[in-house]
């Protein structure tokens, strides 16, 4: 599970004003998607109001389901503009629910009711999100996995089961035949973190680990005080992208999942087709 939140400095570091602020940047860009984790997006009092001002932008967005009733106030509204929308589960059973999450009380029929609903806003034709339920497998619902999957197939909710995993044990399962040896990613994506970091995917950044390991060197810059679009094309970021595409690495590639590792092979087939003969 994620350990970042356990020494996580409490400002709130990207403002609505900065929010907005990357958003009519990412349009002037020409960015396609935004995807909003945390953290938990749905704690955030502007979250309707950044929605409103996504443009062209498609926005999704990750959630524990575990809304406030002054959030599912707005909760029409906010799901109406989103263009996905991922919630975890890890039990449909209160009591595994709160062990693994660290909550109490009716917390897990909270997340259940508020995916019921936002599914059913979804069916009715208010929403054009796209709903899927992710299940991360872990000795403690292991044996709940079936039911939590029957839950989503009564509803009609696709559903994605994962394995829990350790950065050190992504890097053991990888070695040089899984990891491919050009990586595109920085071509097309990237993470900012709560206090405005950027970097090109979550293991460089380092995500599920403590705030405190973060290798702020590989970072491209800050948002708080320049402009993305800067950032972007600037020079650090270029000597980054060429390191990584000529098949150089950094000691954090080894944590590579799928995400990233069957895009970049899906890359190298299409460089190899390129790179055939044609004969007419």
């Amino acid at each position: 599970m994620c350990m970042k939140w356990q020494d996580w400095p409490k400002e709130d570091f990207l403002t609505t004003d900065k929010l907005l602020d990357l958003f009519k940047t990412f349009n002037g860009m020409g960015v396609q998607s935004v995807l909003l984790s945390g953290g938990e997006p749905f704690v955030r009092d502007d979250l309707l109001e950044i929605l409103m001002n996504k443009r062209k932008l498609r926005v999704g967005v990750l959630t524990s389901g575990l809304w406030s009733e002054k959030l599912k106030r707005n909760s029409i509204e906010i799901i109406r503009r989103l263009d996905l929308i991922h919630f975890s589960l890890d039990s449909v059973h209160p009591q595994t629910y709160n062990l693994i999450r660290g909550t109490a009380g009716d917390a897990c029929e909270v997340v259940k009711n508020n995916i019921i609903f936002t599914n059913n806003l979804i069916k009715s034709g208010l929403s054009n999100a796209k709903i899927k339920v992710n299940i991360v497998k872990q000795k403690l619902n292991a044996d709940e996995i079936h039911e939590i999957t029957a839950f989503c197939e009564a509803y009609g909710i696709p559903y994605r089961v994962s394995q829990v995993h350790t950065f050190d044990e992504l890097r053991a399962e990888n070695d040089s035949s899984t990891i491919p040896k050009h990586c595109v990613v920085p071509y097309y994506h990237c993470v900012i973190d709560a206090d405005g970091e950027v970097f090109f995917c979550c293991h460089l950044l380092n995500d599920n680990d403590n705030y405190s390991k973060r290798n702020v060197s590989l970072s491209i810059g800050n948002v708080l005080g320049e402009d993305f679009e800067k950032i972007w094309y600037g020079e650090k970021a270029e000597k980054m992208r060429e390191k990584l595409i000529s098949g150089q690495k950094f000691s954090e590639c080894s944590r590579c999942d799928n995400r990233y590792v069957h895009i970049n092979q899906a890359f190298e087939e299409y460089f190899q087709k390129l790179s055939e003969p044609v004969f007419l």
